[in-house]
């Protein structure tokens, strides 16, 4: 094993690690199978406290996206998230917290991006319709 193949496992080691570690993750044992959910979450029967516990959820989901340039976990917790429907309130505040820091942020330059890529695609439809 060379040394940038060790580097390379060494660094994928410490994003699972990292990813291990977030409270909502968790590797489930089915029979002989097992699986990793990306929406493991206890709800405490206060909406609030469940907001509260949401918002640091998407904090901490943020937070390893950025470290990791890794946008898929929050396409993950997304598609996990359908199979609890008792966490109301969790998934309010993470996707409030979420929507907040898109509120706050630039996104001018990637809401450009969207419409031209709109614009390019409704033309381009536009030779093949005729």
């Amino acid at each position: 094993m060379t040394r940038k193949t060790e580097n390379k496992d060494t660094a994928l080691d410490y994003k699972i690690q990292r990813l291990k570690m977030l409270p909502f993750v968790a590797d489930i044992n089915n029979g002989k199978k097992k699986e990793r959910t990306f929406w493991k979450v206890k709800p405490s029967a206060d909406y609030i406290i469940d907001c509260n516990t949401g918002r640091g959820y998407a904090a901490l989901t943020l937070a390893y996206m950025k470290e990791f340039h890794d946008p898929t976990l929050l396409t993950q917790c997304v598609m996990a998230m359908h199979n609890n429907k008792s966490d109301k309130g969790i998934k309010v505040g993470f996707f409030e917290f979420i929507a907040g820091i898109a509120l706050t942020s630039n996104i001018d330059p990637i809401i450009e991006a969207a419409n031209q890529q709109k614009r390019s695609h409704e033309l381009l439809k536009s030779f093949f319709e005729d």
